[in-house]
């Protein structure tokens, strides 16, 4: 299935979004959200090696063992769906989200999704449990997204609770145990509720989150911006949060506490704006030549003058990925080529290793109309003076397919998740993917 990031919702018969709230590859385009997904980005340049790097398909945990599930429980199917996000700290220490979803009958309702964390030692997947996670799993209705952390003792997790109305979830990991974060501080004569759509992290007292929000009785509002001082989380005002546009945040990254980089969707394109550690300023972003419209759903960089940011454009050709690289003065448009003729595609996570050592990660069709889901995995690598696209590695065959979040530590140690689509097992049966760039001995 060809996703995108859930951006807000809005009521029947109210007008559209200016930004690009969906863009069809066959079916609507939704966050995983992607990503809304900040990779976690190593600054140490590509560090010579002696062997021979290559992607390889990584055998995903079994979620139904992680949550103590049989395959089948008093009725419940429990069916695997995406990997919400994968952040790798080190070789032995990579951590995923990793999601159930149930689609059976009552007593539960169906399409419910449980989310929990594990992580990678270097030999094994260990379950880390997250408290959103309830002994009864037919009411898990979380969702986790996005990860982030700055050493193997302090990481964050984030997405939403599945409640009418969706509602932010922020979780905090101590190097024991995860703990829900407390409430975000909404603003006044505003709904509360959204969906956590960027993350940026550098300690147990210094955390920022971006929200898309929802329609509700007073209005469309305008994404939050949330920081954490390590007591409670305080609303951040931004500039384009007062334009009557009301823009949607589509992507956060932190690459230090005087570096925080936004995109949001504003008058059918994206801006973006950067925080110095003392105020905001607005960076507007070149709208690609022909584009109807476009979105931001990555950013990362290895220092202030070395930022990338992924998405797609909706083009005459269809929907085409999106590059776009900072050099500290000015945006500039690259291609990312896709494989095929005419072919169609989104970027949905990016992780920058050095000015010569890039990875992004999205799914792409052939056609500008293509029917049906069947996205194939699109993984683009930039050298330092072009992207690439390069074939995923072999695994379960898919009818459908995507990539939603790609993280490195070093050159070395890359990490690409998603989902697909399993053949001939009936609808919406959904299993987790997980890829892995290293050496090969």
């Amino acid at each position: 299935m060809f996703r995108m990031k859930i951006l807000p919702w809005r009521k029947p018969g109210a007008s559209a979004r200016p930004a690009i709230a969906a863009m069809s590859l066959g079916i609507a385009l939704i966050a995983v959200p992607a990503g809304a997904v900040s990779a976690d980005t190593p600054t140490a340049s590509r560090a010579a090696s002696s062997c021979h790097a290559t992607w390889s398909a990584v055998k995903a945990p079994n979620n139904a063992e992680a949550f103590n599930l049989s395959s089948s429980n008093s009725g419940q199917v429990y069916t695997s769906a995406p990997i919400g996000a994968v952040d790798a700290l080190s070789d032995h220490s990579v951590w995923i989200t990793a999601t159930d979803r149930s689609w059976t009958q009552a007593p539960y309702p169906s399409g419910n999704n449980v989310s929990d964390i594990e992580r990678y030692d270097g030999s094994n997947w260990v379950r880390s449990h997250s408290p959103s996670v309830p002994l009864d799993p037919g009411s898990g209705l979380a969702t986790l997204t996005s990860l982030k952390f700055d050493s193997p003792d302090d990481g964050w997790a984030a997405g939403y609770y599945m409640s009418a109305p969706f509602s932010p979830l922020v979780e905090h990991w101590d190097g024991s145990r995860w703990t829900i974060s407390p409430a975000l501080s909404f603003p006044a004569q505003q709904d509360p509720g959204g969906t956590v759509t960027g993350l940026a992290a550098f300690s147990a007292t210094d955390a920022w989150i971006s929200v898309a929000r929802p329609v509700g009785g007073s209005g469309l509002h305008p994404s939050l911006v949330e920081h954490w001082d390590g007591k409670s989380w305080a609303y951040v005002d931004y500039p384009l949060a007062q334009t009557s546009a009301v823009p949607v945040i589509t992507a956060l990254y932190g690459r230090a506490k005087n570096d925080i980089w936004l995109a949001a969707g504003i008058q059918g394109g994206e801006d973006a704006m950067h925080w110095d550690g003392a105020k905001w300023s607005v960076v507007p972003m070149p709208l690609p030549t022909g584009a109807g419209n476009w979105t931001i759903s990555g950013l990362s960089a290895t220092s202030a003058h070395d930022l990338w940011a992924v998405g797609a454009w909706k083009g005459p050709n269809g929907i085409q990925p999106l590059t776009e690289h900072w050099d500290g003065a000015k945006w500039t448009i690259l291609p990312a080529p896709v494989p095929g003729n005419s072919p169609v595609g989104t970027l949905s996570s990016v992780a920058a290793i050095s000015p010569s050592d890039a990875w992004a990660v999205g799914a792409y069709k052939q056609g500008p109309t293509p029917p049906g889901n069947g996205g194939a995995n699109l993984i683009e690598h930039w050298d330092g003076q072009k992207w690439t696209a390069v074939p995923a590695p072999g695994g379960s065959p898919a009818d459908s397919a995507e990539l939603s979040s790609v993280s490195a530590s070093s050159a070395t140690n890359v990490w690409a998740a998603g989902r697909m689509e399993v053949p001939n097992a009936g609808a919406s049966s959904m299993a987790p993917q997980l890829f892995h760039y290293g050496c090969t001995r």
